[in-house]
């Protein structure tokens, strides 16, 4: 995975903040398929991806099937990782699963 964040709620600014680092170490892909929700429709990932020309695809409201490799690997996230462990803190987390 090109990152793993770990939060109740990731807001559009803390979306942003994942890429940066992302673009720093590795670079950008041309394009990014993202869901509807808040965090992926917000102003703050939109003016980013256009400063650096990432394509934003979003995937019908509704329709996981639109995006079945990031539905796989979530799945396989949740199955093989995040039911085995648990976590002290949200902070925790992140080191837990990249091991």
């Amino acid at each position: 995975s090109p990152g793993i964040e770990a939060a109740v709620s990731l807001g559009g600014a803390r979306v942003v903040a994942v890429l940066e680092r992302r673009r720093l170490s590795r670079g950008l892909p041309q394009r990014l398929t993202v869901e509807n929700g808040p965090e992926c429709r917000s102003k703050a990932l939109d003016a980013r991806a256009h400063q650096h020309g990432l394509r934003l695809e979003f995937s019908r409201p509704g329709k996981p099937v639109d995006n079945t490799l990031i539905e796989a690997v979530n799945g396989r996230l949740r199955d093989e990782c995040l039911t085995q462990h648990r976590f002290l803190s949200l902070a925790d987390a992140p080191r837990t699963i990249e091991c």
